[in-house]
């Protein structure tokens, strides 16, 4: 079975940028995130 990606919406890139500017460490943002 292949790998099925889908773009970010718009709300998703808001909340990385948002978590992103309180300093948020990008592996603590891929687990938030799901």
């Amino acid at each position: 079975m292949g790998k099925n990606y889908d773009q970010l919406d718009i709300d998703e890139r808001y909340e990385i940028y948002r978590l992103h500017q309180a300093n948020t460490s990008l592996q603590a943002i891929g687990r938030l995130m799901g």
